[in-house]
């Protein structure tokens, strides 16, 4: 099962992201911030229509839709879902409706269902920095899909490793660092104190293999990062492992390529 949160800005086609559907679990949840109602509505749509019994596992209709509204085309929304599912914001305020959307997600999770989060790419730039930054909080998502890329979360509250099958050498694996995250890794079975996601020597560490350049000792404290990395020979597999802070990686939106993801790291 998953959380799904639709945002304004560019979002993948719903074809981009069907096999997602299975890999993350059905939407128990879908949360729609502002605009971000249209990408839910046509989820929904392609949904009912690659489904047409209304396969409850594919479903996309908001259970919750919040936003100032300035940028919904269409205000005759309020008269298609129930007034209680709606939370309308002033426009004039210091929180983003992605933001609110986030928080609310993560006031609905009951175990430890990943938070898909929709949209968001392209646009204003202001708003693309600061989705980028609310990865280094404790309601960022687990995975982002923008426009043709989907940024995978490992790390912290995520999932601790990932590995990557099917990638050709066109497609391009980038990654970044999420600073100031309040949580820790955990080692398998043991629980350790909080210090801000990062080991005892306060350095974010990440171990990567079957790319072709190396990222292990990147100064990720210095704003490091791999861009338009690359696989290091045909058909090499990738693995990446957050040793100490949160990690975004950025893959291309393809059928070809899976994504596996391992909790917890060894000791």
């Amino acid at each position: 099962m998953s959380i799904w949160v639709f945002t304004g800005g560019l979002y993948p086609a719903p074809e981009q992201t069907e096999h997602l559907w299975t890999a993350y679990g059905a939407p128990q949840y879908v949360i729609a911030a502002d605009s971000g109602l249209h990408a839910a509505e046509a989820y929904q749509t392609h949904a009912k229509n690659r489904s047409p019994t209304e396969d409850p596992d594919a479903r996309f209709t908001p259970d919750w839709i919040c936003g100032d509204f300035d940028s919904v085309a269409d205000d005759g929304f309020r008269s298609r879902y129930s007034p209680e599912l709606i939370e309308t914001y002033r426009c004039d305020k210091d929180l983003t409706d992605t933001e609110a959307a986030l928080q609310k997600a993560r006031q609905m999770r009951r175990g430890d269902e990943p938070v898909i989060l929709a949209g968001g790419d392209g646009g204003r730039t202001d708003h693309l920095a600061g989705i980028l930054n609310l990865f280094g909080t404790d309601i960022g998502p687990d995975l982002w899909l923008g426009a043709i890329q989907g940024g995978y979360c490992i790390g912290g509250r995520h999932p601790a490793a990932l590995k990557i099958a099917g990638l050709t050498g066109d497609d391009t694996v980038s990654v970044y660092h999420a600073p100031r995250n309040p949580w820790r890794n955990q080692i398998c079975g043991t629980g350790t104190a909080d210090t801000g996601g990062l080991g005892s020597d306060g350095l974010p560490k990440i171990h990567g293999q079957g790319l072709f350049w190396d990222i292990s000792d990147l100064p990720w404290q210095n704003g490091a990062y791999s861009l338009s990395n690359k696989i290091a020979s045909p058909g090499a597999e990738v693995g990446l492992a957050a040793k100490n802070g949160v990690f975004l990686v950025f893959l291309p939106l393809r059928n070809h390529i899976i994504v596996t993801f391992q909790r917890c790291q060894a000791p």
